[in-house]
């Protein structure tokens, strides 16, 4: 990244953080478990009170922002499949499109490349980061804050890039992360992975900010929630998981440390980048393992196409006793991850009017790896981009996964998703699960006759496994292609699709190109479920929460459920305890429920009714 800034006027309150800087410990399985105390810490001055604050930018000459991406070929003469993708959906789907919610402008950087956008959206603001700026916009698109570099948060940084942002609705807070280190000047250490952590559930508001830093470059570093921390990979020598202690950081408490280790050796293409699981609806239950994934080809090894499950367990107390393992290996079917590609190249799609071709970041799986507890199972949603007829026509291939008591995870559904209907290559894609077991797909498209742009499908829970059936949408057509001269061949990096607190509606963010060949980003939202065109309201959008909050119970009266089918009823804390549970029967498809709160400590907690077709998650603030 080419982009310094020279921050006028800012005020922080500096802490130092104590304790001994880094730990090594060795657990029984004999791995490495590095402690690394933060080694800077501050909070932030309210970011609405920086809204006349000069930032000087000094830009040299556009140039890619680091990454350590690399790109091996296939080399493993009897990888599969032989021809076309085995599960290749070759149709468009049938069930009727959804028109964007909301489709506004993004923030976009033209000395910057790839631009790296990441958001999430709270019940009433959407943050948005990109490689070297962020930005908080109402959910209508009004920008609520100037443009701002990331070193206005992280003070003395260069703003080297690899932003997330996280909504974490459990502790009603946003994170904000990037990676440092000297990109200006030939790319030197120090190595610092630097994240922030609101006050509170404004984004406007103040920040804590923690530094980290490491021995060798955090690279393409992938977040997630949990309910015991936020668990990160990194593409790294000094380790490949980690995990941040998620309630210290919450509570502005500069002791909060990281501890870092390396999975067990796993298949890669050269680019080392588990994905770890992320968590949506409810929190898993307090004890529950993270979980990380990586995606093995045969062409790499001749291993058999799988997804390999690793289980980490983390002890903040005896560090010794972290640990990482493979729990276990989910045969799925043949996928081919080569594309014509030269070695340590990226060139792998086809655009509009010109013989450049830009990356897809093959052989990892794409940010996120969404968890979702139901009350009969847990569901993992994955996707990556493969070659679906070898001869480097991408698309999208896509998971569930499910786990039932605690046990390994499985695979339950798999696609394909290239429809013939066009020559479009879909790629840097992005999945999740909504509250009704919905699922939505966002990708770019890019082709011969198509310029770089951005689409979405979606499926219903209830139709046939394996199948995309939404008529496809386009939330932006780009006019124009990324060349050598207006950004080089790597493209986004990363895109990012995130389930609103409402639980039905998804918000994407990607990149797409106008007519200068200059990477763009955009910002939309959409919904899978809907009435249109369907029978009543048995997808159950149609069911209305009041919550009624007095100083000694909590009532939640709902309406306009499909059945009177039973239901689980469950309230759970920040860290995902369960603290009350009771099986309902619903009267005229609805119910009401109390719940005394004299045995509630102040704070957030989730109340959440359902069964195993759907379920509504609540956001109750107690004491506040």
């Amino acid at each position: 990244m080419k982009t310094k800034s020279i921050l006028v006027g800012l005020a922080m309150v500096t802490l130092n953080c104590y304790g001994q800087q880094s730990q090594t410990f060795t657990n029984s399985l004999n791995q490495k478990v590095e402690v690394i105390q933060c080694s800077d810490f501050k909070i932030t001055k309210p970011l609405r009170e920086m809204a006349g604050q000069t930032v000087i930018e000094k830009k040299n000459e556009t140039k890619e922002s680091s990454n350590k991406y690399h790109y091996f070929p296939s080399t493993y003469p009897n990888a599969l499949p032989n021809g076309d993708d085995p599960v290749w959906q070759k149709d468009g789907g049938n069930m009727q499109g959804r028109a964007p919610i909301q489709n506004f402008e993004g923030l976009n950087e033209p000395a910057v490349s790839p631009l790296d956008p990441s958001g999430a959206a709270s019940a009433t603001h959407y943050v948005q980061a990109i490689n070297s700026k962020y930005r908080v916009f109402d959910k209508t698109g009004t920008g609520l804050s100037n443009e701002f570099n990331l070193s206005n948060i992280f003070t003395g940084s260069s703003d080297c890039g690899d932003p997330i942002v996280m909504y974490d609705k459990y502790a009603d807070r946003w994170v904000i992360t990037e990676f440092d280190f000297d990109c200006l000047i030939g790319g030197s250490g120090p190595y610092i992975l630097m994240v922030a952590v609101s006050q509170s559930n404004d984004p406007l508001g103040s920040y804590y900010t923690y530094s980290f830093t490491m021995t060798d470059l955090p690279d393409y570093p992938k977040y997630s929630i949990w309910w015991d921390g936020y668990y990160f990979s990194i593409n790294s020598n000094q380790g490949t998981s980690g995990v941040m202690d998620r309630t210290k950081m919450l509570a502005g408490d500069n002791t909060a440390t990281l501890q870092i280790l390396t999975a067990p050796l796993y298949s890669s293409s050269g680019f080392t980048s588990l994905l770890p699981a992320d968590a949506d609806g409810s929190l898993p239950p307090n004890g529950s393992p993270n979980y990380f994934f990586n995606l093995q080809d045969d062409g790499w090894f001749g291993d058999p196409d799988a997804i390999q499950v690793y289980k980490m367990t983390t002890d903040w107390t005896t560090p010794s006793n972290t640990s990482i393992v493979l729990d276990n290996t989910i045969s799925v079917s043949a996928f081919d991850s080569d594309f014509s590609t030269p070695p340590g190249q990226y060139l792998q799609i086809s655009q509009k009017g010109t013989t450049d071709k830009i990356d897809a970041v093959a052989g990892v799986f794409y940010y996120r790896a969404q968890h979702t507890v139901w009350t009969n199972h847990n569901s993992m949603v994955l996707c990556h981009v493969v070659d679906v007829d070898g001869n480097d026509r991408a698309g999208m291939r896509w998971y569930e996964l499910r786990q039932t008591s605690g046990g390994q995870w499985s695979l339950y559904q798999e696609g394909t998703y290239a429809p013939t209907s066009d020559t479009d290559n879909r790629w840097m894609g992005s999945i999740a699960m909504d509250n009704q077991g919905n699922i939505g797909m966002a990708y770019s498209v890019s082709g011969p006759n198509t310029y770089p742009s951005i689409r979405y499908t979606g499926r219903l829970a209830t139709d046939p496994l394996g199948q995309m059936t939404m008529v496809e949408e386009t939330a932006i057509a780009g006019t124009g292609s990324q060349t050598s001269t207006t950004g080089g061949d790597r493209y986004g990096d990363y895109s990012h699709l995130a389930l609103d607190p409402d639980g039905t509606t998804f918000w994407h963010t990607a990149q797409y190109v106008k007519t200068d060949g200059l990477p763009r980003t955009r910002i939309y939202s959409f919904e899978v479920a809907s009435n249109v065109g369907l029978q009543g309201n048995m997808y159950y959008s149609n069911i209305e929460t009041k919550v009624l909050n007095n100083s000694e119970f909590i009532t939640l009266n709902v309406a306009g459920l499909y059945n009177n089918d039973a239901l689980s009823f469950d309230v759970f804390d920040a860290s995902g305890k369960l603290i009350y549970h009771k099986d309902i029967t619903p009267n005229d498809n609805g119910f009401n429920q109390s719940v005394s709160t004299s045995e509630f400590a102040n704070g957030v907690y989730l109340f959440r009714f359902g069964n195993s077709n759907f379920q509504v998650v609540n956001k109750i603030n107690i004491g506040k």
